[in-house]
């Protein structure tokens, strides 16, 4: 959990940062901007990866409950 309020932090902090940033900053406004949507990246890759982990573990576990039908 720890992990997860410390990435939802950043990505606040990051959005926050662009959206109070002045339309004129164009370089600050692009740093934010990029920071954000790599964070973005970041938690949307470790979600597919633990959802590919789930799925082989639920048919590691269903594979389990057909060998003890037999």
């Amino acid at each position: 959990m720890p992990f997860i309020l410390g990435i939802s932090g950043l990505s606040e902090g990051a959005f926050q940062m662009f959206v109070n940033s002045k339309p004129e900053d164009k370089e600050e406004r692009d740093h934010t901007d990029y920071h954000y949507r790599s964070l973005v990246d970041v938690v949307n890759t470790l979600r597919q990866r633990v959802s590919v982990r789930d799925e082989i573990i639920a048919k590691e576990q269903e594979g389990d409950n057909s060998q003890e039908e037999q």
